[in-house]
């Protein structure tokens, strides 16, 4: 019997649309999550690989980088892997380090794409996505990922754009630390729910306060879901509308969320 898995990572549930999308057209099709789940996943018996991830800074986030590097493929695997980067802006460099990743393991990028979607970087900038604008671009682009990846169609991914990895490789290592922007306000009930969706496991509820432990991906889920609104990034985002995807509840996304941590 054929078997495919999808590795997830999201944080506002832009990328849990789409693996589950691409899931729902493929036979025994599992989702993992790649902030919380361990990269030690037997996923010889697979046909298929993926992976599905927002692109930061151009790149990879460092946690879906660190997931890739460490998973482990067997010397015989003769799976088919493929990649898709959600993005808001520019989609750079992140399939091609995909592939640069997966080469060190004898292994390559068969197919891999990108979609626009709803750009949710609420602390960088306010953003008024047009939903029917893109819902209609989605569906079109998914019209060609979803046959492509079922049909293993092969194509070349290719090499990472220097100045593109100099930009991602001067911003990822001040990722970690930015958390030290956020704030709580008084309206914050210690709800836990920051915690739980943190897809990174950056937060925790220490006497009644969200902690930030300094592994921040700058999802900024944290400040999208909080049910209060009580989270805020260098006093910048409380007036600024809060996204979540829309065909995505917060309940499934909670439940994905929160269902292992390290």
């Amino acid at each position: 019997m054929e078997h495919n898995i999808i590795f997830c990572f999201t944080g506002t549930g832009n990328c849990l649309k789409v693996s589950k999308d691409i899931a729902a057209s493929l036979p025994n099709c599992s989702i993992r999550h790649m902030g919380r789940d361990s990269a030690d996943v037997d996923i010889s018996a697979n046909k298929r690989v993926g992976f599905v991830f927002p692109v930061y800074f151009l790149g990879l986030p460092l946690q879906v980088k660190e997931f890739i590097a460490k998973l482990k493929v067997p010397q015989d695997f003769s799976g088919y892997f493929f990649c898709i980067g959600t993005f808001g802006l520019i989609p750079g460099n992140a399939s091609r380090q995909v592939n640069a990743l997966l080469r060190q393991q004898g292994q390559e990028i068969q197919y891999a794409a990108y979609i626009k979607m709803a750009d949710n970087a609420i602390a960088f900038y306010g953003s008024k996505p047009n939903l029917d604008k893109l819902s209609i671009s989605y569906q079109r682009h998914m019209a060609h990922i979803i046959p492509a990846i079922d049909s293993l169609h092969i194509q070349q991914t290719g090499g990472e754009l220097g100045l593109v990895k100099a930009y991602y490789n001067a911003q990822i290592p001040k990722m970690q630390s930015r958390d030290a922007g956020f704030s709580i306000s008084e309206n914050c009930t210690a709800c836990g729910m920051c915690g739980d969706i943190c897809p990174a496991g950056n937060i925790r509820i220490t006497n009644g306060t969200p902690v930030f432990r300094h592994q921040c991906e700058q999802c900024m889920a944290c400040i999208q879901l909080c049910p209060q609104k009580a989270i805020d990034y260098n006093n910048k985002c409380a007036r600024r509308q809060r996204y979540r995807h829309p065909d995505i509840s917060l309940n499934e996304l909670h439940t994905f969320l929160s269902s292992k941590k390290q």
